[in-house]
């Protein structure tokens, strides 16, 4: 349990992600959903380029759309690698969505101009 997994890597030409470290309440360790390795999967195969040109794609709905689970796994990557910048860059898109989803708050400008 106090092992860190490695980066991910290939076996037998095939892609291989590194098991999620944290555990249930049972010991048990947590898994990515099928659907998710997958995409992960294709994801790296890609140019970065090409993976940022799809992870800019902020609707849900539009084919292309990078989940944010995938976002923060090759955030987590990027230490393997040592770049900043493909982590800032990275990590700006994903900042960029959760601060799209937090709810706005009113100030109390807003109030008084009503």
């Amino acid at each position: 349990m106090g092992t860190k997994p490695g980066p991910d890597g290939y076996r037998n030409g095939n892609p291989v992600l590194a098991p999620l470290r944290k555990r249930r309440l049972t010991g048990e360790l947590y898994e990515r959903d099928r659907n998710v390795e997958a995409l992960i999967a294709e994801l790296a195969a890609l140019p970065r380029d090409e993976l940022l040109g799809r992870a800019v794609i902020t609707k849900r709905s539009q084919p292309g759309y990078v989940a944010s689970e995938c976002l923060v796994h090759f955030i987590r990557a990027s230490r393997h690698d040592n770049n900043q910048a493909w982590f800032e860059r990275l990590y700006r898109i994903l900042m960029e969505r959760v601060l799209r989803s937090v709810p706005k708050s009113e100030s109390s400008d807003a109030r008084r101009n009503r």
